[in-house]
């Protein structure tokens, strides 16, 4: 049967966007999520918005903080010997490369504090190194069964996530979005198809997704290069943007 689409009405702007989601004027990153938001349940939440570069080299050290603890978590449970020791490998190599200070990101409800005063080049290469980490780390947590045997799941699925590396997220557009709603990953994706996402990506924690031609209910997308990052909301009329 084919998903259909549902008014649903059950949000404010307080009750469906976290305060840390920043917001960008051209495209309207707020024009966008108010298009959204009526069709979303209550228990979905946009949970992220428009990130500038700074924002996202300080996600990177979100992410890693994230990890790092996760990982330690991991340590504490019963785990097979290998999975032991690549952990303590992988904690190893995370902490060759610190943020400074070292501390304070994952906690943070302010994105873009602590700042780091590493620089971009030493970010990047910490960008590098978390990317493998996380890809090792999602390896041994579904070997394991870590996210079934030891809820919740969202903490181990978001340590696990993938980053886009610092200065081309398309959260940087403006029209990107992370919809987080526990157990709803595959009726986000659902919801925001029929709302005219671009790109409906499953991050187990949440769902990544793209309006890159707006917010296009009733109608369908243009032809247009998926991947250069410009905004092609102009296209629509009407389309939520600008």
């Amino acid at each position: 049967m084919a998903f259909q689409l549902k008014r649903l009405d059950e949000h404010t702007w307080g009750t469906f966007v976290r305060p840390a989601v920043k917001l960008k004027t051209n495209p309207s990153t707020r024009a966008i999520i108010e298009g959204i938001m009526p069709y979303f349940p209550k228990d979905c939440h946009c949970i992220a918005g428009y990130l500038d570069d700074a924002d996202q080299f300080w996600k990177v050290n979100y992410h890693w903080e994230l990890l790092l603890r996760m990982m330690r978590r991991a340590l504490k449970l019963d785990l097979q010997v290998q999975s032991r020791g690549q952990l303590e490998r992988l904690i190893e190599e995370l902490l060759t490369n610190p943020p400074n200070p070292d501390k304070g990101y994952a906690d943070s409800a302010v994105v873009g504090e602590p700042h780091d005063k590493t620089s971009a080049a030493g970010i990047v290469k910490r960008w590098e190194t978390m990317r493998f980490c996380k890809q090792e780390f999602g390896f041994i947590t579904n070997f394991e069964d870590i996210p079934k045997k030891h809820p919740p799941a969202q903490p181990w699925f978001l340590a696990a996530a993938p980053v886009a590396r610092p200065g081309t997220s398309k959260h940087g557009g403006g029209y990107a979005l992370d919809i987080e709603g526990k157990g709803k990953n595959q009726l986000i994706k659902q919801i925001a198809g029929a709302l005219g996402a671009t790109l409906k990506f499953d991050e187990k924690s949440h769902v990544h997704v793209e309006f890159k031609q707006g917010v296009v209910v009733g109608g369908k997308l243009v032809a247009d290069d998926a991947h250069d990052g410009k905004w092609a909301g102009w296209k629509h009329r009407g389309a939520s943007g600008p």
